[in-house]
């Protein structure tokens, strides 16, 4: 499946990979869930029409950049001073029709990475998906050449749909080539982005996410199918020490025999993550890696919504994270609304939201600032209007 920026009711089993072949050892025993109580209070900070927001980076509470795409399929990035939001203006790669940006990781304020897909018409292949790549040096955004590993021939798809940069000279990009059906890695030295080496299961899939905590460990998350025959998801880590990248062990499945896929990854300590995402079933998905193992985690149940999804989580410490994402109340509804659950070292709880939307990524800064983005959910994509939130 194209993982498109258009606004859909309900992310739910997207993507795909293979039998690994790797062991499953007892996870961690899974986190209570508490009863859901007064929680912080997010409010809405004025934005932009006309765009849909897909992943936000802050380097402090007064230096944030959100990326995404407008309605004339053109890629967006708005930059935050601690005043407002302003739009900086992204080139569109020579020949592209479509420019869609999806993740960005800035390492500092006059250094930003976004990354996303640009799609071509070519004859006679018709439409070709490609990597798109653009860098942020606190002036302009410029696009930087990137490989292709699946060489964009007819019917394939390389997009990236996640990043992270220890330092303006090492980063890592990942997403799906060929069609979803092979995990994409690639990784800049500073002057070029080349392909890296990733353990690639046999059915295949793709990566959805990345955080890096150094040059030396950095959390891939994604999902893979589980036969040849693209049979039931589910969900992918890998971990970086500095040199080759290996699979963990077998996340364990949640949602019983439902196929899921992690969606973001953060990862506040070396023996602490906590991945997030969706399943088939129409459930959020939350686990905890403890440096060894993942296990399922418990988290609130919600009280009028039907349909639920994690897209993004932040963590500033082990004892402090928020994820978000977005409810429904059924799997054909398009009146959706943010999701926002917050970690507070020994149990989940639901933060209060103003119901305006959904959101897709967030960024923490202190323990009482974060900021999401997302977009609203109109009556229809035309009236779709860029969602930014911060808390309190």
């Amino acid at each position: 499946m194209h993982k498109t920026g258009a606004l859909v009711a309900v992310t739910l089993g997207v993507s795909a990979f293979a039998t690994c072949g790797f062991a499953v050892r007892p996870g961690v025993a899974a986190l209570a869930a508490p009863v859901r109580a007064v929680a912080p209070t997010w409010h809405v900070m004025p934005t932009h029409a006309g765009i849909q927001l897909n992943g936000i980076s802050c380097v402090t509470a007064a230096r944030c950049v959100a990326v995404g795409e407008d309605l004339g399929a053109t890629a967006v990035a708005l930059g935050w001073n601690g005043v407002a939001w302003t739009v900086q203006k992204t080139p569109k790669p020579s020949g592209a029709e479509v420019a869609v940006l999806t993740s960005v990781a800035c390492s500092a304020a006059n250094s930003c990475v976004a990354v996303g897909y640009a799609q071509y018409f070519v004859e006679p292949v018709g439409t070709v998906t490609k990597t798109l790549i653009e860098r942020w040096n606190g002036s302009t955004w410029a696009v930087q050449a990137s490989p292709n590993p699946g060489q964009g021939g007819f019917g394939v798809e390389d997009q990236l749909t996640g990043v992270a940069c220890v330092t303006p000279s090492n980063c890592f990009a990942v997403g799906d080539a060929d069609s979803e059906l092979v995990p994409m890695l690639l990784r800049w030295n500073g002057t070029t982005w080349s392909i890296g080496t990733f353990p690639i299961p046999e059915a295949g899939g793709d990566l959805n996410a990345i955080t890096c905590r150094s040059a030396s460990w950095c959390e891939a998350v994604g999902d893979y199918f589980v036969d040849p025959d693209l049979g039931p998801q589910e969900p992918l880590a890998a971990h970086w020490n500095g040199s080759a990248w290996s699979l963990d062990e077998h996340p364990a499945r949640p949602g019983g025999n439902r196929g899921a896929e992690f969606a973001g990854i953060a990862c506040p300590s070396t023996t602490r993550c906590f991945a997030v995402g969706s399943n088939d079933g129409g459930g959020r998905v939350l686990e905890q890696w403890n440096g060894h193992a993942w296990s399922i985690v418990v988290t609130p149940a919600p009280t009028h919504m039907t349909v639920t999804s994690f897209s993004g989580i932040s963590c500033l410490s082990v004892s402090n994270c928020v994820a978000t994402g977005s409810e429904y109340p059924s799997a054909t509804s398009e009146a959706g609304r943010e999701l926002v659950d917050r970690w507070n070292g020994k149990a989940w709880s639901t933060d209060t939201a103003p119901g305006k939307g959904t959101l897709a990524a967030v960024a923490c800064n202190a323990p009482t600032t974060c900021t999401a983005a997302g977009a609203t959910q109109p009556d229809s994509f035309n009236d779709t209007t860029g969602l930014i939130e911060r808390s309190p």
